[in-house]
């Protein structure tokens, strides 16, 4: 017995686990009773703590339900328990922000998994808008360009006459539509519109459109046409010997000569 005491506890060790710290204080302490107690001991706890620990489910054989219940242990208790940073001048919606909490709780995912995609997101939408931003810039640049060599350098106020000219004389029907008209479309229009005006004008017409009139009427050109096409409807729908007829018909030709003056 005596001989065995003199071979220390490490010469049972295997090499490669003499550096592990629960084995630290009983690697040069002699092989004994004591020694073993100590050594059963701990493999005692850790054996204990393993059982405490949940069994990690395999997500290719688990059922759902048991994934769910593993899950569940790491997720917020409430939605709310998940933070979503936002920039200070942030535009996103309360409700936006509520429904990522809830998908985080029902994802059953922890903080660290949420901060994770978040960070992921946030630099994606940081470098979209980045994206937007010089594009319209450079949107912005040929479309300065484009009106330059359209309508010449001072082309702003050429613009805002033919705005007038389409107030003016486009069917109520169609300005709606040409609302819609995306900013290049709506500049070649004004090249053609400029140029049928310059050439058939007179230059008191366009006096006149510069200094805010609209020619006859100063802009009720568009009115006294929508009432002349309402009378034509209603005489479309007059008997041929109603002596009204007569009357309204009059007053649309009246209409019709101060729109052409």
């Amino acid at each position: 017995m005596a001989e065995n005491n003199a071979v220390l506890t490490r010469e049972f060790v295997p090499e490669d686990l003499r550096d592990r710290p629960y084995l630290k204080d009983l690697l040069d302490k002699p092989w004994d009773k004591e020694s073993a107690g100590a050594l059963f001991k701990k493999l005692d706890g850790a054996e204990s703590l393993i059982g405490k620990r949940p069994a990690i489910p395999d997500p290719k054989t688990a059922k759902p339900e048991d994934l769910d219940k593993f899950f569940e242990q790491f997720a917020e208790e409430k939605p709310e328990g998940y933070e979503i940073p936002l920039e200070k001048d942030s535009k996103v919606s309360p409700d936006f922000v509520k429904a990522v909490q809830t998908a985080f709780k029902a994802g059953k995912i922890n903080k660290v998994q949420a901060a994770g995609f978040l960070k992921v997101i946030n630099e994606f939408g940081v470098n979209q808008q980045k994206a937007q931003v010089a594009a319209q810039a450079k949107a912005d640049a040929e479309f300065d360009t484009l009106a330059k060599t359209m309508l010449g350098q001072e082309n702003k106020p050429t613009m805002e006459r033919v705005k007038k000219l389409i107030a003016e004389h486009a069917p109520s029907a169609a300005k709606a539509s040409i609302a819609k008209l995306d900013d290049n479309n709506l500049l070649i229009m004004a090249a053609v519109i400029d140029a049928i005006h310059k050439k058939y004008a007179s230059e008191d017409d366009l006096k006149k459109l510069n200094e805010g009139g609209g020619g006859s009427g100063n802009g009720t050109r568009e009115e006294k046409r929508d009432k002349a096409r309402a009378l034509i409807a209603e005489i479309d729908k007059m008997k041929p010997m109603d002596p009204a007829r007569d009357k309204k018909q009059a007053e649309v030709n009246a209409l019709y000569k101060e729109i052409a003056s």
